[in-house]
């Protein structure tokens, strides 16, 4: 994204040898992204393995968790705003879907989980057609 001019939260990437060398360098590597934070295996899809950190005693748990998906974790500052969502299917000939906007029940202050992903509409969020005009 960040080649195509897109802009993007700050984020830091957390190989699994890194946690395991330096467990507290990685810590204090990550406060330059503030709080909360999410923490999500690089290479899986559908927020299986994502956490979101909102106090630092929890960023050691979420990262041995998502070290369980993937030896590569992302942690990705928190951004307000809208989130869309676009599935991609396939590696050779991949097929798109039409973006949505996900529509939280509890606004700013919750997050699309894998579970309200996996039951849509039941645990406070629904999917809209979004406004991609550039907002200011």
């Amino acid at each position: 994204m960040a080649q195509a001019g897109i802009p993007q939260v700050d984020y830091r990437a957390i190989t699994a040898s890194d946690w395991e060398s330096d467990p507290s360098g990685v810590i204090r590597s990550l406060s330059a992204l503030g709080l909360p934070v999410f923490v999500k295996p690089a290479r899986l899809g559908s927020s299986v393995g994502i956490g979101r950190v909102l106090e630092h005693a929890e960023l050691a748990p979420a990262l041995a968790a998502a070290f369980v998906h993937d030896p590569l974790v992302i942690v990705e500052a928190s951004a307000s705003g809208i989130e869309v969502e676009c599935s991609v299917l396939g590696n050779d000939a991949p097929i798109a879907s039409l973006p949505g906007e996900i529509l939280l029940a509890a606004g700013e202050s919750g997050w699309y989980d894998y579970e309200g992903q996996v039951h849509l509409g039941r645990h406070g969020a629904d999917r809209a057609r979004p406004d991609l005009r550039k907002r200011t």
